[in-house]
């Protein structure tokens, strides 16, 4: 849980050498943002392109907000009985890591849809199916994590 609340800082910053390696390209567009590509790296079916969606900067982006969210929610102290009384947060294992597999799997499937990329099945990228099944493993996880402490996320709370 601990390793996969910095995982998307060290991703965001990872993303970067995508830039310098003109990797992870996304479509052709006029946007603003858009990065000025080489001829030499452009992609073969886009060489009359010379601007593209600079994918890497939205999932470096993305990564920081998520390593925000996972560090925030580790981070944050939780009150206890009384005025002014705060204690560490503990929470259930796995739940970060949790946390992380839903956060980052819909990062990247979002992502995927700027990124030049062939449809591996019904219109998807095969980086947006194992996004999907990154989805469904951090569900499962949080299921299995509120099975281990007794709840459920539909039965939280006091027990009747």
């Amino acid at each position: 849980d601990q390793l996969l609340t910095v995982l998307p800082l060290a991703q965001a910053v990872g993303r970067w050498g995508n830039f310098i390696n003109r990797e992870l390209l996304g479509y052709p567009t006029r946007l603003p943002w858009a990065v000025v590509v080489e001829p030499a790296y452009r992609p073969a079916a886009y060489a009359g392109s010379a601007t593209f969606h600079p994918v890497f900067l939205y999932e470096s982006a993305a990564c920081l907000a998520l390593f925000g969210l996972l560090w925030q929610r580790a981070a944050r102290p939780r009150a206890t009985a009384g005025p002014g009384r705060l204690r560490p947060r503990t929470l259930p294992p796995g739940s970060q890591a949790a946390a992380y597999l839903m956060g980052y799997g819909l990062i990247r499937f979002a992502v995927e849809f700027v990124r030049i990329g062939e449809p591996f099945l019904a219109g998807l990228t095969l980086a947006q199916w194992v996004s999907l099944l990154m989805v469904a493993g951090g569900w499962g996880v949080t299921r299995w994590a509120g099975a281990v402490r007794g709840t459920t996320p539909e039965r939280s709370g006091p027990r009747a």
